[in-house]
């Protein structure tokens, strides 16, 4: 799984470059979600139509909160 790659690439680059191990953190929690959902929980079934609709309000909420941390943190900004 490629996507499970970049996301420990990103956890690796938030970790030692910025600092940032909160954000890191629930990246590294995404990334074994992913794990987990890709080989044990819908192995072999898809999603409902109300599972999509959940993870999608989920995705949008944590996007958000994602945002709001890094405009209150200030650690993804590069030191000049």
């Amino acid at each position: 799984m490629l996507i499970v790659v970049l996301l420990a690439v990103e956890v690796s680059i938030l970790s030692f470059w910025f600092q940032d191990f909160v954000l890191a953190g629930c990246l590294a929690i995404f990334m074994l979600w992913l794990l987990v959902d890709a080989f044990v929980l819908y192995k072999e079934k898809p999603y409902t139509q109300a599972e999509m609709r959940l993870f999608g309000y989920g995705m949008n909420a944590i996007g958000f909160a994602s945002m709001l941390w890094i405009l209150y943190s200030g650690k993804l900004l590069l030191p000049v």
